[in-house]
């Protein structure tokens, strides 16, 4: 029964991965294509952004409550409910013929990858062994990567706008489908199950937002994700301030994203396999607050290198953090829905907050962005985060005993 109950969890893994391939290549989509869709709309690059990040508006507002939702209602018909707002953008989007058409389509596109990422650890902690969910959150965790790639390297070949996008729209729908025939709720009794009386609202925001971990693990979140939002966004002007071409340095900082990707498929892994999950975090996080600070000032095959690096460690970590909560006895997966929520929305305000708002005014002077001094803040971000997981318990099926 339990290698029964795991090898369906895996189908479970594919539904996630399918429902966030869906609605992360309908939106990069539209990076390839943009000065189209501008004229098609009738907009400008302002306006166009707003479009471009609509998605991330119910992840932001809805997150923690999706994750209340989904602790006292159940998972099925929480991802059920947001796939369905999902299909309806997917849809709605590929006919859009104007700004607020098209935002709104979007955001609704949004709740689908939303719900999988407020729901993932609850899910995968429920149906899988907890060797095989490091494994299962790096897998899926690399899918918005995939669809990036795939997204951007395609859509510019379709022969119109309208083909594009009604192909990414059927997309969403066929995830819908998929996930309403396929997806199920785990019910059967165990040490990992659900358990049947669910939490009440006060009970859960007790629990949650009581433990000092949840915030430690959302602070982390946060700093590595606005921590590599800094460095995608600004490396190739740092390569060109140092003299580089636009194609060779748009080409060098392509090695971050392949980085990425391979971090967060096999150092989950590779961590299950020897059992402990803090002793490669803190590497990772060391590497990284070393790496971004030095790495673009190299040249040759070394930046190739310490770009391919850092991209892989600070995604590795990534899949550490989201399957922590469950992973947590306090949590568990009782709670792990708020939890994840909770997570997800401070998650969110590193790569709002921290390069707009903080380090670019920060390294900001008459002459632009200084970017040593840009570089080194970003590893300082993860010198704090190597400090904040100090603190964090290991999750590894080896545990420390303390």
């Amino acid at each position: 029964m339990e290698k029964k109950k795991t090898n369906y969890g895996w189908v479970i893994v594919a539904l996630f991965c399918i429902i966030v391939f869906s609605t992360q290549y309908l939106q990069y989509q539209m990076a390839p294509v943009a000065g189209r869709l501008m004229e098609r709309l009738g907009i400008g690059e302002q306006q166009y952004s707003a479009i471009f990040n609509a998605g991330t508006i119910p992840a932001i507002a809805f997150s923690i409550i999706l994750g209340i939702i989904t602790d006292r209602f159940g998972l099925k018909k929480t991802v059920s409910v947001c796939m369905v707002l999902a299909a309806i953008g997917g849809v709605w989007h590929a006919f859009a013929g104007g700004f607020s058409s098209m935002y709104i389509a979007i955001m609704l596109v949004g709740f689908g990858v939303t719900s999988t990422n407020v729901t993932c650890g609850k899910c995968f902690g429920t149906w899988l062994s907890p060797a095989a969910f490091a494994t299962a959150m790096g897998i899926f965790m690399s899918v918005p990567v995939i669809a990036q790639f795939i997204a951007q390297s395609t859509t510019s070949n379709f022969a119109s706008l309208d083909s594009a996008f009604i192909l990414s729209g059927a997309l969403t729908v066929v995830a819908l489908m998929l996930w309403l025939v396929f997806g199920k709720e785990m019910k059967t009794d165990g040490a990992r199950a659900e358990v049947k009386d669910e939490p009440s609202f006060k009970e859960t925001a007790k629990v949650v937002f009581g433990n000092k971990y949840m915030w430690l693990i959302a602070i982390g979140l946060m700093l590595c994700l606005g921590g590599q939002v800094c460095n995608n966004a600004f490396l190739a002007l740092a390569l060109q301030s140092k003299g580089m071409s636009e194609q060779s340095a748009g080409v060098a900082s392509s090695i971050v994203p392949l980085g990425s990707l391979f971090g967060s498929l096999f150092m989950p892994m590779i961590a299950a396999k020897v059992g402990k999950n803090k002793p490669f975090m803190l590497v990772f996080a060391a590497v990284c607050a070393v790496g971004y600070t030095f790495g673009w000032r190299l040249s040759g095959a070394a930046s190739y290198i310490a770009f391919f690096v850092t991209g892989m460690c600070a995604s590795a970590m990534m899949p550490f953090f989201f399957a922590m909560p469950v992973q947590i006895p306090e949590i568990g997966a009782r709670y792990a829905g708020t939890a994840t929520g909770l997570i997800s929305t401070i998650e969110l305000l590193g790569p709002t907050l921290i390069p707009s708002y903080v380090l670019v005014p920060m390294c900001s002077g008459a002459n632009g962005i200084d970017f040593v001094k840009f570089f080194i803040c970003v590893g300082a971000i993860f010198l704090i985060l190597f400090v904040i997981t100090l603190f964090l318990p290991e999750t590894g099926t080896k545990k420390q005993n303390t």
